[in-house]
This record gives C-alpha cells, structure tokens and sequence, in this order.
C-alpha cells in the first residue's frame, strides 16, 4: 500500500489489461447530418468524426448513446478530454467544436500523455490505422512506432460505465505484438498536476489507486493487469507488460468525486470489477 500527498480531489479509473485523421479520410465512418445550429448528435449507435478544432489539430471525435464522448489527438492519438452531454458542432468550414461539459481531461506534466511508452523516458509514435464502429460499439486503432520498426498494433474500444456515485468511462486495449520479445510501458494514469494519495493491489493483479486534482475532486483507478505486468516505481501508474502472444487491457474512469474514503474506493472497485 502506497499513500502520497494529502487528499483533495477524485475520479475514478479501472484499468484490466488482459496516420493522421481528417474529415475526408478514406476509412471515415459516415457523419450524420448536423441541426440547423451545425450541431451533430448521437443517435442509438455510437458517431465517430474527424477534423480539425479551433486550434488547427486534427481530432478525432467518438461520441456513444450513452453521452459521453472521447476526443483524441489524430497525430499522436492522446487522449485529450472525456465529454459528457452533446457531441460537437462541425463550422461551415470543417472545423469541429466538441461540446459538452468535460469529465475528465487525462494531463501529464508536459501535457496530454501517451497511453504506451517504449521506455520509461522513450516515447512511441502512435500512427492511427483506422477508426470503427462494429455491433453498436466504437474504437480507434493504431501501430506503436518506434524509429521505423512497428512494434505492436492497438485495438483500443471505448465505453460509459455507471457506478452508483456517477458516471463513468472506459477504454479497453487488445495489443497484438510485431514479432517476438516485444514489451511496452502501458501507462494507466499520468500524474501531471495531481498526486496519488492511495495505490493497493489485490495479490491477482488488480490495483486500485486514487489521485488527488487541483479542484479539490478526487480521481479512482481501477487496474486489472496479466501476472506478467510489473508496477513501475514513481510518480505514474505505469506497467511494464511483456507482449508475447498479445495482451488485452481496460481502463475505467469516474471523474471529479467529491471526497475520498477507502470504503468508497472499495465500493467503487467492485462495481467496477464486476
């Protein structure tokens, strides 16, 4: 058990690990028609869109049923912001505008951190392949790139959980490796500007931390890991995960809880863990 710093904020995570995009990109998925007010919303199956935000970056967009969205940045494919309520709104010239009060904004120091490293310092190119919507569920796929060697291909599928405190979402991971001896940092949660002021595990690979946020809420994380992942020492919730035939991997996160108990953790994590 691991505690650090003083408790002020929360969401909550569960992890279990078991190109560029532009609107007219040739595997788009097809866009619905927006309002009269240029807004697109969700329907009864999840909508993915790309292009670009008000800034120039190329995003991609993926909005579920169940109002939450998930933008990510196309180049890099970091997370950027975890929406809930309505989807975007696309401007007479392309641009896209996600909408939406923001549930969780994963931050690192530096800013939007990579979900894999190659290294503790070393980062991967993550190169999108393609976006995709199969039996009402949504994702994004990619190659983890290092020089001009593909390590491994991401399969990564998005969804809103609802624990009994609050909304919440999750990212699951299939990685597939490229060749033999591969391995990966899998990094579940970046501490950025907030701290961890609890980290436990269960003995069965399944850890549960809670971050503190500089608003005073709390983040949970949930993290279900194969017997062959290592906690890293440091300031992040990071895994070392050896690929060899593949690895499978999700993430859970309810944001922006008011206050943290161990009970409430506990709670939380057998929802989660159901």
């Amino acid at each position: 058990m691991r505690y650090a710093g003083t408790l002020v904020a929360l969401a909550v995570l569960l992890v279990s690990c078991g190109g560029s995009a532009d609107r007219a990109a040739p595997d788009a998925d097809p866009e619905p028609a927006a309002n009269a007010s240029n807004e697109i919303d969700v329907g009864t199956t999840p909508v993915i869109l790309r292009g670009r935000n008000a800034s120039g970056e190329k995003i991609v967009l993926i909005g579920l049923p169940d109002a939450l969205s998930f933008e990510y940045r196309a180049e890099d494919i970091r997370l950027l912001a975890v929406r809930a309520g309505p989807l975007a709104r696309r401007s007479e010239d392309g641009r896209l505008t996600p909408l939406g009060e923001i549930l969780h904004r994963p931050a690192a120091a530096q800013g939007p951190a990579p979900t894999f490293r190659a290294g503790p310092e070393i980062d991967f190119t993550h190169r999108l392949s393609k976006t995709w919507v199969e039996a009402g569920v949504a994702g994004i796929s990619y190659d983890l790139v290092r020089g001009d060697d593909v390590v491994a291909s991401v399969r990564e599928t998005v969804g809103a959980l609802s624990l009994s405190d609050g909304p919440a979402y999750s990212r699951k991971f299939a990685i597939t490796p490229d060749g033999v001896d591969r391995e990966v940092i899998f990094l579940a949660a970046a501490a950025g500007e907030r701290s961890f002021v609890y980290i436990s595990q269960d003995g069965i690979g399944r850890f549960r931390a809670a971050l503190l946020a500089p608003d005073g809420s709390f983040d949970f994380v949930f993290a279900a890991m194969p017997k062959t992942a290592t906690l890293l020492p440091g300031l992040d919730l990071a895994f070392r995960l050896p690929l060899r035939d593949g690895a499978h991997c999700a993430l859970h996160v309810a944001p922006m809880r008011a206050r943290f108990e161990e009970q409430l953790l506990d709670a939380a994590a057998r929802e989660a863990f159901r």
